[in-house]
């Protein structure tokens, strides 16, 4: 018989410990690794991804296309006479720089006062380029109800007047070049339907070849019966938008979509993306040049704007602390800026391809503001790396025909990702942490509008404060109240699966473990195996260096 003695020293105690610890980490990690989820939808990396489904393709997002800033000229805004000293008035000098020079206005270090609407109507390119976030600083001491010594009860007073003239825009600074649909001319007419995810489109007239490697719009206009809308809302009559007298009342709406053609044949045109939703003669859809795509570009970055603070006037009587609007402009940017005590943060009225990138929000004493960043019209915009550390009524906004835009990798306390009616679509928010979570799908907007989402708008990987970060595990999240909030909806990730809307697709998971984490990062690395294409484009961020003045 042997007698052994086992003697541990307190080296041996902690050696034992660490790895007892070591196989309980890796066990976990495992156990996480096999709970990792992937979508019905989707697959690991796009093998289950159908191209004719209900999840579009999003790997277009972000600038397509990029100038050459290098070539550009420079100019120092304290040469047009701005002093950035915190006192002067410096509302001039930014008002001849905007409607004067193509280029970089460089914004060096210092606070700009602005007391009034600063707006550019040209084409071109025009970067305002600052030394960076809280180093130069656009000072907004009062709002524009005050600088226009306005009052509620006149500008209700308005027709149509239900809200401030101030609630929805304008905003101090706008970049507004030449409206997309009027400067672009038809090539072609669309002789025949097709289906969502078609590539192949039959047309009137066979186009010239060289057209083949261009972008292009594709255009489709409403009818008097709605028929737009009814695609967009994929056919349900009773979530398109009416009137008060429940008589359709549409005016006349139409969308541009833009594709890239890879192929010209007789009577026919192949385009590079599939289609995101049904092409349909009845709207009278058109391919038209995209000349704009190269002439409205336009760029604002590393800039801070800080509104004094005044407590919030409240939802639709906001006094109209509004900073910045793109108004049809193709592959912008607006990146690396924060907004302190403001009603509206960032607006993308009608534009294509532009991206934001590294956005800041927040305020004074727990202030409220109305939409921080707000998309409108306009498709394939870019959002990204966003940061409320205040509270908006409507933090992240998709509203009126403006589809296949992507939101990513951003947080806030409690995010509202407010779908806002007229048909927004195909929408992606992948890779986004709301915070208390209770406030996600919460939504607004007129109810003649129509529902609050249009069809095939798709939350992935939704997370909340409600997540265990050893084991992956979280807090479900309830799916929006109703039908009515919109049709053939997609959600993957931690929801709670209600069988009973039909059309909604949940891909429900018990973990944040869904696989890929980031849907669009996924499918622009897929694109050229998903889509069977030998040339990929990948979406960049545009940085501008700093002048060398």
């Amino acid at each position: 018989m042997y007698n052994i003695n086992m003697k541990f020293d307190n080296n041996s105690i902690v050696l034992i410990i660490v790895a007892v610890f070591i196989i309980w980490y890796f066990y976990q990690e495992n156990q996480a690794y096999k709970e990792s989820f992937e979508s019905q939808l989707y697959g690991l990396d796009g093998n289950l991804w159908n191209m004719n489904g209900r999840l579009l393709d999003y790997s277009y997002a972000g600038n397509i296309y990029n100038p050459d800033i290098s070539k550009l000229t420079v100019y120092n805004i304290k040469n047009f006479g701005a002093k950035g000293d915190g006192i002067t008035d410096d509302t001039i000098a930014f008002k001849t720089a905007f409607n004067n020079i193509d280029g970089i206005l460089y914004i060096p270090s210092g606070k700009y006062i602005i007391t009034d609407k600063i707006i550019r109507k040209r084409s071109g390119p025009f970067i305002i380029k600052g030394d960076g976030i809280n180093k130069s600083i656009i000072k907004i001491p009062k709002s524009l109800r005050e600088l226009n010594n306005s009052t509620l009860q006149k500008e209700r007073a308005a027709p149509g007047g239900k809200a401030s003239f101030y609630a929805f825009g304008p905003c101090f600074f706008e970049i507004s070049p030449p409206d997309i649909t009027k400067n672009e001319t038809i090539i072609c007419k669309i002789t025949n339907s097709a289906k969502i995810g078609t590539r192949k489109l039959v047309v009137d007239t066979t186009p010239s070849r060289t057209l083949i490697n261009k972008w292009i719009l594709i255009n489709m206009k409403d009818t008097p019966s709605g028929d737009l809308y009814k695609i967009l809302y994929n056919y349900d009559n009773s979530l398109i938008p009416f009137d008060s007298t429940q008589e359709i009342n549409l005016g006349k709406k139409d969308i541009n979509i833009p594709n890239k053609i890879i192929n010209i044949g007789e009577n026919f045109i192949e385009f590079e993306r599939p289609m995101p939703f049904n092409i349909d003669v009845v709207c009278s859809p058109t391919i038209t040049t995209f000349n704009s795509l190269y002439n409205n570009f336009a760029g604002i970055q590393d800039i801070s704007f800080d509104s004094t603070y005044k407590p919030y006037a409240g939802h639709l009587v906001e006094d109209g602390f509004n900073m910045v609007v793109f108004r049809n402009v193709c592959n912008g940017f607006a990146n690396n800026l924060s907004f302190k005590n403001v009603d509206i943060g960032l607006m993308l009225l009608n534009c294509h391809f532009c991206i934001s990138d590294n956005t800041i929000f927040e305020s004074e004493k727990k202030r409220l503001g109305h939409h921080g960043i707000w998309l409108s019209q306009g498709s394939d915009n870019l959002i990204n790396n966003f940061n409320f550390k205040s509270i908006f009524k409507h933090e992240l906004t998709v509203e009126g025909r403006t589809i296949q835009n992507v939101f990513q990798n951003g947080k806030g306390i409690n995010l509202a990702i407010d779908h806002h009616r007229w048909g927004p679509y195909g929408n992606l928010f992948t890779n986004i942490h709301v915070g208390l979570g209770t406030r996600y799908s919460q939504s607004s907007g007129q109810i003649q509008r129509g529902a609050h989402a249009g069809a095939l708008n798709t939350f992935w990987r939704i997370l909340t404060n409600k997540c265990n970060d050893k084991t992956s595990k979280c807090s479900k999240l309830p799916l929006p109240t109703g039908k009515k909030w919109g049709p053939s909806i997609n959600f993957v990730g931690t929801f709670k699966y209600d069988k009973k809307y039909k059309d909604w697709h949940v891909d429900s998971s018990d973990n944040n473990k869904i696989t890929p984490e980031n849907l669009h990062t996924n499918m622009v690395q897929t694109k050229k195996t998903r889509l069977n294409i030998s040339d990929v484009s990948i979406p960049t961020i545009t940085l501008v260096q700093p002048p060398k003045m």
